[in-house]
C-alpha cells in the first residue's frame, strides 16, 4: 500500500505525463510532494512541443489534504520557443 501512495496523491491532484510524483515527505502536521517530469520530456505551447534547457524550483501552498498543510515542491521548466 505505501508504494501506491505516490499514485494515489497524482490522481487526487490531476498530475498527469510527463509529470510524476517523486516523493511525499511528512513531518508533523505538513506534508511536502515533490513533482518533477522525465528527463527529455516535452511540453506542449500553443500546439508545439518544446524541450527544457533550464528548471527553477518553486513551492506552492496547496489546499489541505485531510489535516495536513500541504505543499508541492517541483523543478518548472523553462523553455524557449521560437518566437
Amino acid at each position: 500500500m505505501i508504494n501506491e501512495l505516490p499514485r494515489f496523491f497524482e490522481k487526487i491532484l490531476n498530475i498527469n505525463e510527463p509529470w510524476r510524483i517523486e516523493k511525499i515527505e511528512q513531518d508533523g502536521n505538513k506534508v511536502n510532494i515533490y513533482v518533477n517530469f522525465k528527463r527529455g520530456a516535452k511540453f506542449e505551447i500553443n500546439g508545439k512541443r518544446y524541450g527544457a534547457y533550464d528548471t527553477v524550483k518553486k513551492t506552492w501552498r496547496h489546499l489541505n489534504l485531510f489535516q495536513y498543510e500541504t505543499y508541492i515542491h517541483a523543478r518548472v521548466p523553462r523553455i524557449k520557443t521560437e518566437d
